[in-house]
């Protein structure tokens, strides 16, 4: 036998005991939707880099960088709008309908005006393609990992190359060394 969610819901306000049976479809249906919109995320930034890629290294490195971007502003996003739906599933747990209808119009205002405001912010924004394709250039001459044969003379490889040696895995010891001091001296 099936249960609804309403019927769900009122046998748990009566306290009555619920099949962990009858839960765990609730459960499987009401996790569906989001379980689904996660797919579509991770789909669409493959589509996009299928998309460009036969374009050239210029759009698939919008496409990355782009791509970080987008699951970092998701990850906060969703943590912001999953408060809402807490507090709107406290209000219809206590059974004030009105205050969970207000919380809901709050999110729903709440969720425009930011959507707006990345909007803005992504128009204000005006980096070509190019440019970025440069910058994940400077990151891969810098990178010691990516030690490639083809590599070309950058401008910045020197620096970074320096840099790299000073801080980074040039001599692990002296690395080592030097996290100790500030351990020691951030106590």
């Amino acid at each position: 036998m099936s249960i609804t969610l309403e019927q769900l819901s009122a046998k748990m306000r009566r306290g009555e005991q619920v099949p962990l049976r009858q839960t765990a479809q609730i459960v499987l249906a009401l996790s569906i939707p989001s379980i689904l919109q996660q797919i579509v995320v991770t789909a669409m930034e493959y589509i996009d880099a299928a998309m460009v890629g036969h374009i050239g290294a210029s759009a698939t490195a919008s496409i990355g960088i782009v791509s970080s971007s987008t699951w970092l502003l998701h990850g906060m996003l969703a943590g912001l709008y999953m408060s809402f739906s807490i507090q709107v599933a406290q209000y219809l747990g206590a059974d004030r309908q009105q205050d969970a209808r207000g919380v809901l119009r709050q999110s729903m205002i709440f969720n425009l005006v930011v959507g707006l405001a990345a909007a803005v912010l992504g128009k204000l924004i005006r980096t070509s393609p190019k440019v970025i394709a440069e910058a994940m250039g400077v990151f891969m001459y810098c990178d010691p990992y990516l030690n490639r044969e083809d590599v070309l003379i950058h401008p910045l490889l020197e620096a970074c190359s320096d840099i790299w040696h000073q801080y980074g895995n040039g001599n692990p010891d002296k690395l080592y060394q030097l996290a100790n001091e500030l351990k020691e001296y951030f106590k």
